[in-house]
């Protein structure tokens, strides 16, 4: 893993539940839905998502809050 850490530009310290972390909150915050997210990790149950990426979904609902705004 290290060999593609350095082709890639990041440091020989990240690991690789950084990365698969990582993953996750990129996937959230695009819009990839919750059970596809779980699946994609292999979860059993979506509620870890939500448990587990509760930070990005408030930073969602915030973003979210401010559109509405704007278009009222």
């Amino acid at each position: 893993m290290r060999r593609l850490l350095e082709e890639a530009g990041l440091p020989a310290k990240v690991r690789f539940h950084d990365l698969r972390h990582t993953a996750a909150t990129l996937a959230i915050k695009q819009g990839m839905p919750i059970h596809v997210v779980s699946k994609m990790l292999g979860h059993s149950e979506p509620a870890m998502i939500l448990r587990r990426y509760a930070h990005v979904l408030d930073d969602m609902r915030e973003d979210t809050a401010r559109v509405m705004d704007d278009l009222y």
